[in-house]
């Protein structure tokens, strides 16, 4: 009677120590799941602002690259036959050019060209 008492204990004792282990297990994989979530939460946000900082940027430069900002500023673009002339030497006498400003175009016939030798 006496040694089934003391097993008795002893199955008391490893009964409640396995639940105390598991639950401390379970409370373990649940503060670093948290943690996992939360550093994910926060590495998907720093991507996400990284991206928005990437594509403002890409938008300012686009903005300031544009052919029409140059424009508006007074520059003009030239093309012969649709193509962008960017040397006088694409050019003959006679040829036909377009000329772009900021609020138009106007055609011109080359009728002399000088080169800077």
């Amino acid at each position: 009677n006496h040694q089934v008492q003391k097993h008795q204990q002893r199955l008391n004792r490893l009964r409640d120590s396995i639940h105390y282990l598991s639950h401390q297990q379970i409370l373990n994989a649940r503060f670093k799941l948290q943690k996992l979530r939360d550093h994910l939460y926060f590495e998907q946000k720093r991507i996400i602002d990284q991206a928005r900082t990437y594509l403002s940027e890409l938008s300012t430069k686009m903005e300031i690259l544009d052919p029409r900002n140059l424009l508006k500023k007074g520059y003009t673009f030239t093309t012969r036959n649709g193509i962008r002339v960017q040397s006088v030497d694409a050019l003959q006498e006679g040829d036909t050019i377009r000329t772009f400003f900021s609020n138009g175009s106007t055609d011109s016939t080359i009728e002399k060209i000088d080169r800077n030798e």
